[in-house]
Formats: C-alpha cells, structure tokens, sequence
C-alpha cells in the first residue's frame, strides 16, 4: 500500500488555513481571535450570570439599605423613602450614644449577641470535641454512634437527590 500526499496551492504553509473557491477569499472570514483571549476569557464569561445575579440579590439591595440609614425614615415616607428628609449621619449619633434609651437597648443586644456566640461557638466546639475523641475508642455501639452523628451531613444530599430524581421522572 501506498499513501499519496496531495498539496493544495491556495494553501498557506505558516498557518495552514486557505481559501476555498467561490467563497470571496479573505472578505468571507470573521475577524480571528487570538487564543489568549479566547482561553482567558471564557471563564469570565461564565461567571457572568453568577456576578449579575450577585449584584442585583445582594449588592444593590446593601447599597439602598445604607443609602435609606442616611435618611429620616417614619411612617410617613416608608412608601416613598426617596423622598424622605436627609439626616445625614444624625441617625448613627442618636445608636451610639449610650447615655440615650436607644444607645442603651443597642449596646445591651451588641452584649447579649457577643455572649451568645461565645457559649454557642464554645459549646459546640466543646461538645464536637469529646465526640470525636470518644468515638475514637472501640466500645460496643461505636457504629451506631457514628451513623448517628453522620446522618445529619447525609440527609441534605439525601434529599436533593429524591428530589433530582423526581423532577426528572
């Protein structure tokens, strides 16, 4: 067996592209994009909706919600906050002044809020700790104990795939 290699003449030997007959040559291409470009640019480009989303769920909302704390809010403007008096920073001075009834209720929550996370993190982590060092020793019911601790990560997995699998009945 033989192999022959046939050359075309209209093609060019350093990019290896050419013209084909009755397509108009060069005027019939769209413009090449460089493959940095085209490879840099397609994870962007996938990110897109992911960022747009992100934007309009919880960017915008934040901004108008800072926005709305610079402005004398009652029951009156609650409609058309827009149109609200400006009070600039008068809000923030009337929270932290802890002599005020306001500045006290908020400075009492800031404490509450700070102690409960610590006896919670604490417990937790306290808690989570003896459990898995208990679990570690070999004692009758030690795999029960296990598939007791585990089944709250597998429920949720466990779950969406029902569900997946519903949908898609």
């Amino acid at each position: 067996m033989t192999a022959t290699v046939t050359t075309d003449p209209e093609v060019d030997k350093s990019t290896g592209t050419g013209t084909s007959r009755g397509t108009g040559g060069a005027r019939g291409r769209l413009p090449r994009i460089p493959d940095r470009i085209r490879r840099g640019g397609l994870p962007y480009l996938l990110l897109l909706p992911a960022v747009l989303l992100e934007l309009l769920i919880h960017i915008i909302p934040m901004v108008i919600g800072i926005v709305m704390s610079f402005r004398q809010l009652t029951q009156f403007f609650i409609n058309n906050w827009g149109a609200a008096p400006w009070t600039g920073l008068d809000n923030y001075r009337i929270a932290v002044d802890f002599d005020a009834p306001i500045g006290e209720a908020l400075l009492h929550s800031f404490f509450v809020t700070c102690v409960f996370t610590f006896f919670s993190v604490g417990l937790a982590w306290l808690f989570g700790t003896a459990a898995a060092i208990l679990l570690q020793e070999s004692f009758r019911g030690r795999g029960f104990l296990r598939a007791v601790f585990l089944v709250p990560y597998a429920l949720p997995v466990y779950a969406a795939v029902i569900t997946w699998a519903f949908m898609f009945q």
